[in-house]
This record gives structure tokens, sequence and C-alpha cells, in this order.
């Protein structure tokens, strides 16, 4: 139940904007609907009023016949005609909100007047006469009770017809007042939310002042948890993913030292274009080094093992997610060298108590370039020494000597190194991140041989050629 509850919620968040649409429209057509309906009840009202009055000036005339008052002015013409008038005045009005249930009703009440022509027409002899017959009062009292019957029919019609409506009405008043309540829940949800969002880019824009203005050192991961971090909040996850793989792929925690140029490599389909990265600095190998391809993961095999009483004594787990055909060019002793003092400061930082200690290498492929991340979960790197690197400190500061031999190594090589320090969400230090970048060896070009001279003639003739020529 929490689990489809949930779905629904999601549902609509996802789909809030197409619901405020909906229920504005569903309030507009109710709306529209209710003043239509209101119209209609109205002009009942005013034809119920208006067969009441002409049968009320009916009863008139038929009780001044009765009583005999022949000089009553319920029984002229003119007011008997007023009566017709005022009948044919209400069927006109019956026709024009005529209803599929009031086609009956409209029949019954041309009915209704038919009679009634019929009654002015014998209760005028009744008015002028000295002697009446009792069999003409008898069917003037018949005649009477009917269209009393009929109109009564007339009139329960009619009300019948405007409680529809009414009830009818009350409905859509009633889906009015809902559409309104979930149309302020609605806005009021959505203005809600955009002022959460908003706080929230306030604080990411708060984060980013202070790291802008900050003197201290800070490193890519920092600045790519706020950017990535703001636009997940926006709901711009493509722009989230295009920004981690830019920051990932393009500047690597500090690949910002190396940008990426291309160079074609020709070969039997013709030109390909191939990435090939290069320094910045444009730092090169070094002429007297005899670089060779290397497999990394075999020689971080081996100082792992070298390291293994180091290892267990600090408790420290080494994860690996290294492909064994991975190549870099470097020298076997020179490559060992870097990862065993990397390693090793690595696993004299695994101090912590807090959390498990463990590292973590891996390597990734980029161009001509392969990347060798090594993260350990111990306490970090110092400002100073991170300073120090950005060439923020200050000269007589003595950088370590196992590092200086590394960044060196790494320079033989033509490749680079990079630190920086690693923070969860509440921007705490949970360990340090290395980053060594080799070069990989370029792909190898296949010779094909050249056509030097060519020959026609009868097979015949070029074979003696030949054996001149040998001779």
């Amino acid at each position: 139940m929490k689990v489809q509850r949930k779905k629904i919620l999601e549902m609509l968040v996802k789909k809030r904007n197409y619901a405020n649409v909906l229920v504005f429209s569903v309030m507009t057509v109710s709306l529209y609907l209710v003043l239509g309906l209101s119209t209609g009840v109205k002009n009942f009202t005013s034809l119920s009023e208006g067969v009441n009055t002409c049968f009320i000036r009916l009863n008139q005339t038929y009780t001044a016949g009765l009583i005999g008052s022949g000089l009553s002015d319920y029984l002229t013409t003119g007011f008997m005609n007023t009566t017709e008038e005022c009948l044919s005045d209400t069927i006109v009005m019956m026709e024009n909100l005529l209803t599929q249930k009031l086609k009956v009703t409209l029949k019954k009440l041309n009915n209704a007047t038919a009679n009634v022509h019929w009654f002015h027409e014998k209760i005028g002899r009744v008015s002028g006469a000295n002697n009446v017959s009792a069999d003409l009062l008898s069917n003037l009292t018949a005649r009477f009770s009917i269209i009393e019957s009929l109109k009564d029919n007339v009139l329960e019609s009619i009300e019948q017809t405007k409680q529809g409506f009414d009830k009818t009405a009350l409905l859509l008043k009633t889906s009015i007042y809902a559409s309104i309540v979930l149309l302020i829940f609605l806005v009021g949800w959505s203005y809600l939310e955009q002022r959460q969002k908003n706080l929230v880019n306030a604080t990411f824009e708060k984060d980013a002042f202070v790291v802008m203005q900050s003197n201290d050192l800070f490193s890519p991961t920092k600045v790519e948890e706020i950017i990535g971090s703001a636009l997940k909040h926006n709901d711009l996850p493509n722009c989230q993913g295009l920004f981690n793989r830019y920051n990932s792929d393009l500047l690597g925690g500090k690949l910002n030292a190396f940008m990426l140029e291309t160079y074609q490599e020709q070969d039997s389909d013709g030109l390909e274009i191939v990435p090939e990265p290069v320094v910045e600095d444009i730092i090169e190998p070094t002429a007297f080094l005899a670089l060779e391809e290397v497999k990394v993961a075999e020689h971080v095999s081996v100082i792992v093992d070298m390291l293994a009483s180091k290892i267990f004594t600090g408790g420290v787990a080494v994860e690996f997610n290294i492909s064994e055909n991975q190549l870099a060019l470097s020298t076997k002793e020179g490559i060992q060298q870097v990862f065993y003092n990397v390693l090793s400061k690595s696993i004299e930082r695994c101090t912590r108590l807090d959390r498990k200690r463990h590292i973590n290498i891996s390597t990734r492929e980029l161009g001509g370039l392969l990347i060798v991340n090594i993260i350990d979960s111990g306490i970090g790197l110092s400002t100073e020494f991170l300073r120090s690197e950005m060439g923020l400190g200050q000269e007589e500061e003595m950088e370590d000597l196992d590092i200086m031999v590394a960044k060196g190594l790494m320079k033989e090589f033509g490749g680079n190194i990079s630190f920086e320090n690693t923070t969860d969400d509440k921007k705490q230090i949970i360990g340090s991140k290395v980053t060594l970048i080799f070069n990989r060896p370029k792909p190898k070009q296949t010779t094909l041989g050249k056509l030097i001279s060519l020959k026609k003639g009868r097979k015949k003739d070029l074979l003696r050629e030949f054996a001149q020529e040998a001779v």
C-alpha cells in the first residue's frame, strides 16, 4: 500500500502541471453549465407561474358562471380572450424550453387549451340565459375537472424538470467547490515547492560563493559536487550527466593540465581521426630514458605483495579494478617505484578508527592516456601540501621525498600526477585521491608494399626478359 501511495505521489508530482490545467478546465466547464442550468431553472419557474396565472383566471371565470353573475368582468369576452392568449404564450414558452420530457407535457397543455376554448364558449351561454339545463351544467363541471387535472399534470411535469435541473446544478456546484479547493492545493503545493527549491538554490549559491571567495585550496570534486547537485535539484538530469561526464573525462580530477588534439592515421580504409591527449606544458619523455610498454596490473600486484605486511598491520583492505591488458609507457622499475611511493603514503594515511580502512585502485582509458586513480579512506592530505601542489606554498616549504621521486618519474614518463581530498555530503574530508596519468602506446601502423614498376607484355616474353635480368 505504501509503495502504491508513493508511486501515485510521484506520478502527481510529474503530472502536476497537467492536473492544474485539467482541474481549471473542469471548473470552467462546470461554471458554464451551472450558469446555463440556473437560467433554465428561472425559465421553468416563470413557466410554472404563467400556467398558474392562466388557470387562476379560468377558475375565476368558472366561479362567476356558477354564481350566475352575468355582469361579472370574469365572464366578459375580453377577459376570456386574455386567458386564452395567456395559455398561448405559455405554450410558446414551453416550446422554447422543449426537452424530451416536456414533449408529453406540451401535448397535455395543448389539450387543456382546447378544452378551455370549449369551456369559454359554453360558459358564455350559461351567463346569458335565465334557464340553464342540468346537462349543460354537468358537462361544464366535468370539463372543468378535466382541465384542472391536465393543469396539475403540466405543473407536476414542469416541477420535476426544474428539480432535475436543480440537482444537476448542485452536483456541478459541488464539483466547482472541489475544483477550487484542489486548485488552491495544487497552486499552494507548487508555491511551496518552488520556495523550497529557491531556498536550496540559495544554499548552492552560498556554497559556490564561499568556495570562490575562499583563499584555501578546493578540489575539483567539491566543485563537481556543488554544480552537479544544483543541476540535479533543478531537474536537469541530462545537463548533470553531461557535466559529470565532462568533469570526469576531460578534467579527471586535475586533468586540466592536459588538452586534446587529433592526429590522422593512414590505413587501408582511408583517414581515421584518433584522439590523443597531449600535455599543456608540452612535457615530453626524457630523451635518454627508454620507455617500454608495461602492463599496469602486473606491476601494481607486485607492489601490493611487497607492501603486504604493512597493509596487514594497518588493517587496510585493498581493492582492484584494473584490466590485465592495459598498457602504459614507462619503465618497469620506474612504474614500480611510483606505485610503491604513492601506495605507501596512502597506507600511512589510513589511520582513522571511525571508518573502514580501504584503498581502491582503478584505471580507465581516455584517448591516448591511461588514468590510474588511487583513493583511500584516510585522514586526507594537508592544506599546506595541496597549496604547494598548486604553487601557492612558500618556497622554503620542504616537499616529501617519496612524492618528489614519484613526480620526477612521472615527468620522465611524459605523464603527470595530481592530488586532492575527497569529501562527503557534509563537506567533511573522508580520504584522499591520487591520480596518475600515463601515455598509452600508439596503435601500430601496418606497412604496405609499394609498387615500383609495372611491365606489360606476353607471359612468354616477360619470362625471357626476367631470365636475362637475373643473369
